[in-house]
């Protein structure tokens, strides 16, 4: 519960602030959330998570120009830009490097090896690479095609639907590969349920 808390608070504070003042309000609490979630982290575990500081990497730079050019533009990209450096880190790591990205993330998360086909790791590793394509398409649509100039619109895109598409796919993702899960696994994770 706290990582989930830690992790989506920049986004609830965006969004609160979006739908309460406006999107350069929204992309200020965003920056800072994202600052004080990377700190709070560091503080709690004493080690930086890859993911706050890649997000850094993509929020402090377009928000910063956002507010420095008042122009709504490069935080919308964010999130389209956010995504296709994901699909293109998956399918660089797929297809040049035969790695599964999906495959480490998970068993990292459950810090055994899950000894699922190949074949299924693959095509769960592709989906999440058309999943993060899709995404930065959808966000281009909203923000700029159908939605142009509606901020509220947009922002309940960012979140929290990207969020629900997300979980979807990965509710999707561990009902494929939960017959694969180590019994000793599966059978602790009930016992903490």
């Amino acid at each position: 519960m706290q990582k989930f808390l830690i992790d989506f608070f920049p986004l609830a504070a965006f969004l609160l602030l979006l739908l309460l003042k406006d999107i350069y309000w929204a992309t200020g609490a965003l920056m800072i959330g994202s600052v004080l979630q990377t700190t709070v982290h560091y503080v709690l575990h004493k080690r930086f998570e890859k993911m706050h500081l890649f997000g850094l990497a993509f929020v402090l730079p377009l928000g910063g120009l956002t507010l420095l050019l008042h122009d709504p533009a490069f935080i919308k990209w964010k999130v389209s830009i956010f995504f296709w450096v994901v699909a293109v880190i998956i399918a660089w790591r797929h297809w040049l490097l035969n790695k599964n990205t999906v495959r480490e993330l998970m068993e990292f998360s459950v810090k055994i090896s899950w000894p699922a086909p190949d074949a299924l790791w693959k095509q769960m590793n592709l989906l999440w690479m058309w999943f993060a394509i899709i995404t930065g398409v959808l966000n281009v649509l909203i923000a700029f095609v159908f939605f142009p100039g509606n901020n509220r619109i947009w922002g309940l895109f960012k979140f929290p639907g990207t969020f629900v598409i997300q979980m979807a796919v990965m509710i999707y993702t561990f009902v494929k590969l939960q017959p694969y899960l180590p019994a000793e696994t599966s059978a602790e994770n009930h016992s903490k349920d």
